[in-house]
């Protein structure tokens, strides 16, 4: 979604063409994209463009007697001009200007628009009226307060909140934080002034800067037909994902923050309550616990999930929930009837979701306060088995990924006098494919051929 710098771009770029052209002519050709309603927008024809301003994300067309155009690009919006009446079926609204030149707004997702408000009250009646300020126009103290009242709101999403701060988005967003060196998952209550004044500081440096090169192209923007942005060039967190971070060298972490892919340095954006943690995960008998062990003697503290699930089994009130999701047979004297519920999860997927919807939120509860209790100033290892979809995804600093061979896996319990078909047997579900996507590091276990801990013990940076 083009933001703050792309539509400052956009508008500079239609000014040319636009400015003091008189409206001949309105095709609407898909009503939905307009308002307030078709016969109230036609009135433009015969209008003439006076000036062209921007507020936030959106475009601003000042118009004769009265009326202006408010326009939003959202995800895929552009402008283009052209020279007849040879449209896109991706035009939505055309209007013919007194130059010859037909200005087209073409929107293949169809989000974005025009509408039609008053000059007299269009910061008041529009949606601008919802929008905060600008960061060249808010001092920090303000910005601080208005965080504060978004308490528990991660702070990326919070500076994205167009009430709160106007203009930024997913890019600049992460940008502004690697910048600042503010971890993105912070808590909008705890961010202080000082903290706020470097948000201000470098968002304003990184937009200018951003303005001056026309944009980020990352796919579809494009600031004029066949011209693109040079912005991306200058992006040091946005789309690096596991990239040597340019300031301290250590890789770059992608998490999801407010629903949003989000990159971030785990060694320059360290958060306040909570230790630098790897997650640990792969496949039933890949080697994750010698793994584990391996990063206990390098001063890492262990989280087990298995380990807080077996607890959270233990107590009434879970035992309660869980016997009414899977049934009376699940609990028998006060005590979880594992078969029962291993039989019952193998056969029905429904149930097993819903359990895992249940237990999930509690898991990543606990995880917090132990990692909050190991506090800032140490680093810890979640051994989680399964990290997609486990709602743990967003607590680690580095995501580490233990595969092996089914030859290993089975000769390693052979020597352990395991039943080997039996045990893989568990691993079918396992989601390999996603774990990998997740993956900050996938290192593959080939024991007996080369011990795990020789190959951990090449990740020289997760030791520093």
């Amino acid at each position: 979604m083009p933001e703050l710098p792309e539509v400052e771009t956009v508008k500079n770029a239609l000014v040319g063409l636009l400015l003091n052209q008189t409206i001949e002519d309105v095709f609407v050709f898909r009503e939905k994209n307009i308002k307030p309603s078709l016969k109230e927008f036609l009135s433009i024809k015969g209008e003439r463009v006076s000036s062209l301003s921007r507020k936030g994300k959106y475009l601003i067309f000042h118009l004769t007697n009265d009326k202006v155009l408010i326009g939003h690009l959202r995800m895929e919006g552009k402008f283009f001009f052209r020279e007849s009446e040879e449209f896109d079926k991706f035009d939505l609204i055309v209007m013919k200007l007194s130059n010859g030149f037909y200005f087209c707004y073409n929107d293949v997702r169809k989000f974005g628009g025009l509408s039609l408000y008053h000059e007299s009250d269009y910061l008041t009646a529009s949606p601008l009226a919802k929008l905060g300020k600008e960061p060249w126009d808010i001092e920090k103290e303000e910005l601080h307060s208005l965080l504060q009242a978004k308490k528990k709101t991660p702070i990326k999403a919070a500076i994205m909140d167009q009430s709160v701060l106007a203009g930024l988005g997913n890019i600049y967003a992460d940008e502004t934080l690697l910048a600042a060196k503010i971890d993105p998952r912070e808590e909008a209550k705890d961010i202080t002034v000082e903290e706020c004044e470097r948000i201000l500081i470098e968002s304003r440096r990184i937009l200018e800067e951003a303005i001056e090169l026309g944009g980020s192209t990352i796919k579809s923007y494009h600031p004029q037909k066949g011209v693109d942005g040079m912005m991306q060039n200058r992006l040091y967190a946005y789309g690096h994902k596991n990239e040597d971070c340019p300031r301290c060298g250590f890789p770059m972490h992608r998490i999801e923050v407010g629903g949003r892919g989000t990159t971030y340095c785990p060694r320059c954006q360290k958060r306040k309550k909570y230790p630098f943690t790897i997650l640990l995960t792969g496949p039933i008998h890949s080697g994750k616990s010698t793994a584990a062990s391996f990063f206990a003697s390098k001063g890492y503290s262990l989280i087990d999930c298995d380990q807080i699930v077996k607890e959270l089994y233990t107590k009434k009130d879970v035992l309660k929930s869980v016997k009414g999701i899977l049934g009376k047979k699940a609990v028998s004297k006060g005590v979880l009837n594992k078969q029962f519920v291993r039989e019952k999860l193998g056969k029905d997927r429904n149930a097993k979701k819903k359990l895992e919807a249940y237990l999930y939120p509690l898991v990543k509860q606990e995880v917090l306060k132990r990692l909050e209790a190991i506090g800032p100033k140490q680093k810890a290892l979640v051994e989680v088995q399964i990290l997609p979809g486990s709602g743990l995804e967003d607590i680690g600093d580095y995501n580490l990924v233990i595969l092996s061979s089914k030859e290993s896996q089975k000769e390693r319990l052979r020597l352990e006098g395991k039943p080997a078909e039996a045990l893989l047997a568990l691993n079918k579900d396992w989601p390999e494919r996603k774990a990998r996507l997740l993956s900050s590091q996938i290192v593959f276990n080939t024991y007996p051929e080369k011990e795990i801990s020789e190959k951990l013990e090449e990740l020289t940076y997760l030791f520093d």
